[in-house]
């Protein structure tokens, strides 16, 4: 994700850039530059915001297999057995 993140803002950036050197002579051709930027802006917004959530998610996970692990490893103690 960190590559595409960085790519994406540094196209974000060139393409604001480029809006402000187009003004104030090619205006029409400088609010589309700057669209195009806003929805690509949104685009990683979203990405990155679904990047956050898998983390959390994988986290969590992770967390059930350690006490789901923990909790095997008690009960066989309890029960004296050998794994």
């Amino acid at each position: 994700m960190a590559p595409d993140f960085l790519f994406t803002s540094s196209g974000i950036c060139t393409s604001g850039f480029a809006a402000l050197y187009m003004l104030p002579e090619r205006v029409d051709e400088a609010r589309k530059t700057l669209e195009a930027a806003v929805d690509k802006a949104s685009e990683a917004v979203t990405e990155g915001r679904d990047a956050v959530k898998g983390v959390r998610t994988s986290t969590v996970e992770k967390n059930d297999l350690g006490v789901a692990i923990r909790t095997v490893g008690e009960e066989l103690a309890a029960d004296n057995k050998e794994f």
